[in-house]
């Protein structure tokens, strides 16, 4: 995977991650994709490509382990 994807996915998932905590502390319901992608200003698609990624490395990071 070249550098400059993984940079990008590292960027949304970070900034994702963020505004899930941002929200999180200043409502009680649930936050939905539509909410991280107002507050990121990424879109929706981006958001879960990312999220996709850092799964799908999370898994290849065990499995290597192993």
């Amino acid at each position: 995977m070249s550098q400059q994807l993984l940079s990008k996915y590292t960027k949304v998932l970070y900034q994702a991650m963020v505004a899930i905590q941002f929200i999180k502390q200043h409502q009680k319901k649930a936050c939905d994709i539509r909410q991280i992608s107002i507050l990121t200003g990424f879109s929706e698609e981006a958001i879960l490509e990312a999220m996709e990624f850092g799964e799908y490395e999370q898994h290849n990071r065990h499995g290597k382990a192993l």
